[in-house]
Formats: C-alpha cells, sequence, structure tokens
C-alpha cells in the first residue's frame, strides 16, 4: 500500500505508543482526584505540558490541552471573541481550515461580524491587505501557517507585525505546518497557535491551544475547572503524552523531514508535470514541502480517488473532512478557479512512511488512471451513460459523473 494522505493523519509514532502505553498501565486515575491514581495521573499530564511548553518555547500555564486541534480552532476563535461585545469583528484568511471558517460562521448568529481576507493566486495573504482591513472593532486575525488543501505557507513575520502595530491578537492553525517546520510562538509573536496530535504521528484524541499569557479567553465549554478554567472536561492524559513525545519528535526532525520531504515532493512533481493538462496548484508561491495538490482537466477528484484506492493508494480530494461529499474546494475558490476545477482537486501529502518507491508507484499509477478516466469520460460522452465498471464509484459515483459531462468538466471548461 501507498499512503499519500498523511495531511489527514499519521502512523502512530513508537515513541508515541510507548508513552501512550506508560499512562495507561499508570492506571485510570483521572488527574483533578486527589487520591494516589489520580496523583499519578496529574503528575504525567504536567510532565507532558511540561515537555510541550518547552518545544514551544512557552510557559506552562499558557498550555490548554484539548481533544484536538478542531476544538482548538474553536477555542481560539470563539473564545476570544466571547469576551468581547456583538458588532466586534474577527477577520480570517479565505484559506482558514473549517475548524476556523465555520466557527467564525456561528459567531455571526451571536451579532459578531466576520470578514474575509482574501489571497493571492498562490494562496498568500498580503501584509499591506490584511493592515488595510483592520477595523477599529476587531478583536481577532486567525490566519494558518499553512492551508491544510494547497500547502500554501504564510510569511508569519509580516502578518504578525501589521497585528502589533494595531494592537490585535493573531491566531495561527499550526497544524499543517509542525509536522514539517519548527514555530515556536513566542519568538514569532503569535498569541494562539492551535496544535493536533495525531498530524504529527501521536494519538487521536489530543490536541493543544497555546494561549499567550494575560489573553482573555472564554471557555466554550461548561463543567470542571480543567485547564485553568478555560477548558472544561477530564483531560485525556494516554494521548495527551503520547502528542507531548510526537511533538518533541517533530521539532527534533523538522529540518531533516523538511528536505527529505521537499526532495521526494519534487521528484513527483516534475514527473507529474509530463501529464497533459495537470494542473500544479500554487505553485508559484511558497509552500509546505510535503503537500502537493493537483487539478487533472477531464476528471472529477473523486473519481481518481475511488481508482487509487482500488489499486492500494490513498490520497484525498481536497480537505479529507469534506471527502464525503461533492464540495468544490474552498481553497481553490478563494483562488478564484472555477467550481468545475474546484471539484477536481486531488491532494497528495507525504511524511514519515514515503520513500522514492512510495512516489514510484505514485507515478506510475496517476498517469495511467487519468488517461483510463478520460477515457471513459469520453466514451460516455460519445455514447450516452454506460454501466460503470464494477468497484469504480458505483451508482453514486455514476451519477456525479453523469453530471458533468460523463465524470469531466463539462467541455473542460475553465482548466488553464
Amino acid at each position: 500500500m501507498v499512503y499519500a494522505d498523511h495531511a489527514a493523519t499519521t502512523a502512530l509514532l513508537p515513541e508515541a505508543e510507548r508513552a501512550l502505553l506508560r499512562a495507561l498501565e499508570a492506571g485510570a486515575g483521572n488527574p483533578s482526584s486527589l487520591h494516589s491514581s489520580g496523583r499519578r495521573s496529574r503528575r504525567l499530564l504536567e510532565e507532558a505540558r511540561e515537555r510541550c511548553a518547552g518545544v514551544l518555547g512557552v510557559g506552562v500555564e499558557e498550555i490548554v490541552f484539548t481533544s484536538g486541534a478542531t476544538e482548538a480552532d474553536n477555542l481560539a476563535v470563539a473564545g476570544s471573541m466571547r469576551v468581547g461585545v456583538p458588532g466586534d469583528r474577527i477577520l480570517i484568511s479565505a484559506l482558514e481550515h473549517p475548524a476556523v471558517t465555520r466557527a467564525a460562521c456561528h459567531l455571526q448568529s451571536e451579532g459578531f461580524v466576520v470578514d474575509v481576507l482574501p489571497v493571492n493566486a498562490s494562496g498568500q495573504v498580503d501584509p499591506e491587505e490584511l493592515a488595510s482591513r483592520l477595523h477599529p472593532k476587531t478583536r481577532l486575525v486567525s490566519i494558518a501557517a499553512v492551508n491544510h488543501e494547497l500547502g500554501a505557507e504564510q510569511a508569519l513575520g509580516p502578518l504578525v507585525a501589521r497585528c502589533r502595530q494595531a494592537g490585535i491578537p493573531l491566531h495561527c492553525d499550526a497544524v499543517q505546518a509542525l509536522p514539517v517546520r519548527t514555530l515556536r510562538p513566542s519568538d514569532a509573536g503569535l498569541d494562539l497557535l492551535s496544535v493536533s496530535g495525531h498530524k504529527l504521528g501521536g494519538a487521536p484524541g489530543a490536541g493543544l491551544l497555546y494561549v499567550r499569557r494575560g489573553l482573555p479567553l472564554s471557555p466554550i465549554l461548561c463543567g470542571g475547572g480543567q485547564e485553568g478554567g478555560r477548558r472544561a472536561g477530564t483531560q485525556n492524559v494516554p494521548a495527551i503524552l503520547a502528542l507531548a513525545v510526537a511533538l518533541e519528535i517533530a521539532a527534533r526532525d523538522a529540518d531533516l523531514e523538511s528536505a527529505r520531504l521537499g526532495a521526494l515532493k519534487a521528484r513527483f512533481e516534475e514527473g507529474l508535470s509530463a501529464l497533459p493538462e495537470a494542473t500544479l496548484l500554487g505553485g508559484e508561491g511558497p509552500r509546505a514541502p510535503h503537500i502537493s495538490a493537483w487539478v487533472f482537466a477531464g476528471i472529477l477528484a473523486e473519481a481518481l480517488v475511488v481508482a487509487l484506492d482500488l489499486e492500494g493508494i490513498e490520497v484525498s480530494s481536497g480537505a479529507a473532512c469534506s471527502s464525503h461529499g461533492v464540495v468544490p474546494s474552498p481553497a481553490l475558490r478563494a483562488l478564484g478557479r472555477s467550481e468545475v476545477e474546484a471539484l477536481g482537486l486531488v491532494r497528495f501529502s507525504f511524511g514519515r512512511s514515503s520513500t522514492e518507491a512510495c512516489v514510484d508507484r505514485l507515478l506510475e499509477a496517476v498517469p495511467r488512471l487519468v488517461r483510463e478516466l478520460r477515457s471513459r469520460a469520453n466514451l460516455t460522452t460519445q455514447t450516452g451513460p454506460s454501466h460503470p465498471r464494477p468497484g469504480v464509484g458505483g451508482p453514486q459515483m455514476d451519477r456525479r459523473r453523469n453530471a458533468t459531462a460523463g465524470g469531466g468538466f463539462k467541455a473542460r471548461e475553465g482548466i488553464r
């Protein structure tokens, strides 16, 4: 099997697994309890907090453990805004993860105002555009370090400077950056930063939000006073300890993995560029070394993902969070691409298990399957709908193909 969907999740690292098992073997104590097993769990929890704080270069009191990056993003966005009043504004980039965009949209029903910051054709935010969009009532700015669909990277320094000049906190979703970049929020001048465990080789069910000391934050969960009163609920100590270990390893290996994955991605993209009407997305601007996003004229992304899966190759169509429905990629729409192009985004993402042999397999299979799907689409267009080949899409996929000229983009509209 070739796994090329590391931006969705990664395998549990052996070191993280050992940390998780150590916490499980220590007993099932609640870290808020006063008895012996509770104190053992509490020591493991605070060990994890110290290790995460050490990697990020922050104080232990600035670490808030959550169930994952989605909750961390929600807490950063809603928690920051709700210390204000209706009418206050939040400014988010057009390339944010749904954990940010949907939290911001929910705030609209409470009377807050959401401003969306445009990006250029490669997915970058213009610092001067950011400065021009700041409003006297802007309470928070949220910009991801690396976009989860395209891999577009932001130069955070100039963006932080504009927010600092205006006295407005900046939240950064760092989920896709930390596997390949060292990012210390205090050094970068960030006020809030979201981290996910399972994207780093930790276990699902644990993440964290860095909250700059003194920054007001309203909890979004009601319950006990865990995490300094900022996040109610019993902490998932085994997964949190695994997160701490995975974060340490990611920081230790960031430079080496960035170089290694960047070389694999460059080889993959050079090979795939020979395929006619294959468009690399965001290639003109800075991109993370582990994400490569493409549109193949004439086919829907979902059809290619299914065909690759049947051959033991796993990739994503756009964001993994949207993979159960045919929804145009928000990232491509933000870049000004057409809806038919946005339905064609295929994301290949590399990680620790990726090798040159994986790239060779991708370069053999992807062009062949693209040609096959185009041929079938052309045949359907010429002869009318036919029965789907068993295992490739099925009746539901066939209906989607028929709705878009036999599985291809209608007259290849909008492809450049």
